[in-house]
């Protein structure tokens, strides 16, 4: 289980209450709506990744890049099925087909695990808009030159993402984890 900060509520409460308001808002507004999340919780030196759909997070550590999230897609479910494979889903016209979203119904099933950080870690959460026009060595060869400065690194990111096509709007944040005061800190 994910750790929790105490007075905090768990990151998949967090995520059933911002769920119910977004489909509150798209029954009021009589709109086809819902969108994606990551989000990471830090607590000492846990960090709670939880995700809906196909933002993902990353940890960065030592010059090596792990996804942390494993999209909530239609093609990752015909792969566990054996329906298709690897290399099939990689061309598919079907890859951007999400099976879970905030907002889509009343009830959303999110992804909520658990990560050891350090002192040093690089937290990235972003949208489907980078990993769909960066392989993961090219967002790993950025984060390699830049480690000093999460601001730029995140624009250089964005940048990379835009130049290699931007098909798709990009969003990144970077958290940089500190041994400042008690713990570990963003």
């Amino acid at each position: 289980a994910a750790a929790t900060p105490p007075g905090q509520p768990p990151l998949a409460e967090v995520i059933h209450t911002v769920n119910l308001c977004t489909f509150r808002q798209k029954i009021a507004l009589a709109r086809n709506m819902a969108t994606t999340l990551a989000m990471v919780q830090l607590c000492g030196s846990t960090a709670a990744v939880a995700h809906v759909g196909d933002s993902r997070v990353y940890h960065w550590r030592g010059g090596e890049l792990r996804c942390l999230t494993r999209d909530h897609s239609l093609i990752n479910e015909l792969c566990d099925q054996g329906a298709m494979t690897a290399s099939q889903a990689e061309h598919s016209r079907q890859r951007h087909v999400i099976t879970r979203a905030l907002g889509a119904a009343a009830e959303v099933r999110p992804t909520v695990a658990a990560v050891t950080v350090t002192t040093g870690d690089l937290l990235l959460l972003c949208t489907d808009g980078l990993n769909a026009m960066l392989a993961d060595t090219a967002i790993s060869a950025i984060l390699q030159a830049n480690t000093d400065d999460p601001g730029r690194t995140a624009e250089q990111l964005v940048a990379a993402a835009n130049e290699a096509g931007g098909r798709d709007n990009v969003t990144v944040v970077l958290v940089q984890l500190t041994g400042r005061g008690e713990g570990i800190s963003a």
